[in-house]
């Protein structure tokens, strides 16, 4: 796989990765206020470590198959970034319930699956870049970092102008360049009947989602979804 588009690939589905949890972070700040929003951080390293887990244990089957797991990753990610928080609404987790009600304990396990998805699906993404770069893994690590960064740096600055619950949406367009760049690197041009769905999903994102049709911001209440509606 030609290195430079697998490293552009790595920098933006890092930065969507991280941008999703600054997303997630803020979102459950309003909806949960500030006792949960922390939780997000072991969100992160639950998808992180069972994604490590995951493919430890797949070992040979994983082997030979790393540009197409790759690219199916991307894939995945554009489907799980809005998926995972529209799914999330629809759990019945309430967080003053917790002390009388044990059931609450199964919801919040299930809330923590359903956050988890992405950065499951990101980590994968970075282990197959790292097994496809081999002798190049200082470069892998810094488009790494460096996505990391800018995509909790760049979602910082959207949120002053977007409503929170729109983020998801939002992080899909990098996850979208990345996953036409995996196509890139690997010579997959027009034969990957998913680029051109791809490509009018990220047309169409620019397109209708406005400024102009956001909706105004209410202010939440303590029985309020857990993540607010577009």
């Amino acid at each position: 796989m030609n290195p430079r588009p697998l490293l552009g690939a790595v920098l933006l589905l890092s930065a969507a990765g991280l941008g999703y949890e600054v997303a997630l972070t803020r979102i459950l700040s309003i909806a949960e206020w500030h006792h949960f929003a922390y939780m997000i951080i072991s969100v992160a390293l639950l998808g992180f470590a069972a994604s490590g887990t995951a493919i430890a244990l797949l070992g040979d089957r994983v082997r030979g198959r790393e540009p197409a797991l790759f690219r199916s990753g991307a894939l995945l990610l554009m489907i799980a970034l809005p998926g995972s928080h529209a799914l999330a609404q629809v759990i019945p987790f309430e967080t003053f319930e917790l002390l009388v009600r044990p059931v609450q304990y199964a919801w919040l396990l299930l809330l923590y699956g359903v956050l988890s998805v992405p950065f499951f699906i990101v980590s994968s993404c970075i282990v197959f870049a790292f097994l496809l770069q081999r002798d190049r893994v200082a470069r892998v690590y810094f488009a790494n970092l460096l996505g990391s960064g800018l995509g909790a740096a760049a979602v910082i600055g959207l949120l002053f102008v977007a409503p929170p619950a729109r983020v998801p949406l939002f992080l899909t367009a990098p996850v979208i360049a990345a996953y036409l760049l995996a196509l890139a690197g690997t010579g997959k041009r027009g034969s990957d009947p998913a680029r051109p769905t791809a490509a009018r999903w990220l047309g169409t994102l620019f397109i209708s989602r406005t400024p102009a049709s956001w909706p105004p911001a209410r202010a939440p209440s303590p029985r309020s979804p857990r993540f607010p509606r577009p």
